[in-house]
């Protein structure tokens, strides 16, 4: 994720000594308003440093922190720079996931929550589910005419799980009211009940190898990338079918892939054909409402109006594709020349990938990167 600087002025601490030597008396250029995000990361520890082994240790019998990194300072943040509490700047690869778009602080993101309004809708957090306020129909407006005008029914949620979750559910509601109609049986909600047929029919999701959609039951059901994720967890019988291992770049690897998707789609006809034998048998079911505390939450959708109108106005998704093509082609570039280490570059705009030849070589470039204060780069574990 590529973004521009995004605060007024630059504090001292975000400089190492080598901004002295050669920036001491410059005034940092500004673009648009906006001050340039630090030219290089400012290394100062080992990750993890002192001060977040010690807050480690003081979170350690609460909860788990076998997965944490660092402890960050958010306020001291700019654009893809995350300051940790050691005072580490550190060049963010993968910005929360994904999903802070524009970088830390951005100052336009900041004055949505300068707003008394908008602090009351943080404070007053309402189920939208049965009280909206009164904004909210113009905001699921503006978010379909954005995102989605072509399919303008949206339920909102919090996260990507319970997204998955219930579009399994809404894909099974529809399908078996197609099948049954409107008209719901006393039998069918008793057996439901008891998680039994036909109120709780044996239906399926198709699913992929190497898919990853989340971890709660059902989508987790769905994902076959990591098998630590999935251990001493019950599953869903569903059918996997494997997916496409393509070559790249893909038009280097055109008969190849093709009939990688040959063989793909023969599988997934013959698991539907073998799963409709298998589970015909069973009358239609009927889930329960697609619905959840909140539904949603308007602080992230005021954010997000906010990077919508900021992507539009200085034409981001245009800098994001020029920037992308460049990275791509120098990854290409060095995969060429580099065969033996990387291979497999792929990807749209800034969102790219590569493989390393094995995972002792993608382990030993990711602590070479942290060192340089590159983190925290998305890794898939083969």
């Amino acid at each position: 994720m590529i973004t521009t600087c995004t605060r007024k002025t630059i504090p001292s601490r975000f400089l190492g000594s080598e901004y002295y030597s050669n920036k001491s008396s410059e005034k940092p250029e500004e673009k648009h308003g906006d001050v340039q995000e630090p030219k290089l990361p400012v290394i100062k520890t080992d990750f993890p440093g002192p001060r977040s082994i010690e807050l480690m240790q003081k979170l350690c019998p609460y909860q788990n922190t076998d997965g944490i990194d660092i402890f960050a300072v958010y306020e001291n943040s700019i654009g893809n720079y995350l300051e940790d509490v050691d005072q580490n700047i550190l060049l963010d690869l993968n910005m929360q996931l994904c999903t802070i778009p524009l970088g830390y602080n951005h100052p336009e993101l900041l004055k949505v929550f300068q707003d008394i309004r908008n602090i009351k809708h943080i404070i007053n957090r309402p189920a939208l589910g049965v009280f909206p306020g009164d904004y909210w129909p113009s905001k699921m407006e503006y978010i379909v005419k954005k995102v989605s005008p072509h399919l303008p029914n949206l339920t909102t949620f919090s996260c990507a799980s319970c997204s998955v979750e219930n579009a399994f559910k809404a894909m099974m509601i529809a399908a078996q009211t197609k099948e049954r109609g409107n008209l719901i049986h006393e039998a069918e909600l008793k057996c439901a009940l008891k998680n039994s047929p036909p109120g709780s029919p044996d239906l399926a999701i198709l699913t992929f190898t190497n898919a990853d959609h989340g971890y709660t039951m059902g989508a987790l059901s769905a994902s076959h990338a990591n098998g630590m994720t999935k251990l001493d967890i019950p599953a869903f019988d569903w059918p996997i079918a494997k997916f496409p291992q393509y070559k790249y770049p893909l038009h280097e690897f055109d008969c190849y892939n093709r009939v990688q998707d040959t063989n793909s789609l023969e599988m997934v006809e013959d698991l539907i054909n073998e799963w409709y034998q298998k589970n015909k048998i069973f009358s239609p079911r009927r889930s329960s409402r697609i619905t959840g505390t909140w539904m949603g939450d308007p602080a992230k959708v005021l954010v997000f109006e906010a990077v919508i109108n900021l992507i539009e106005k200085l034409n981001l998704m245009q800098n994001v594709t020029e920037t992308g093509c460049f990275l791509k082609k120098g990854l290409q570039k060095i995969e060429r020349e580099n065969y033996d280490l990387i291979h497999s570059s792929r990807g749209l705009g800034t969102f790219l990938a590569f493989d390393a030849q094995c995972p002792p070589l993608r382990d030993d470039m990711l602590n070479r990167l942290r060192k340089k204060g590159k983190m925290k780069i998305m890794i898939r574990l083969l």
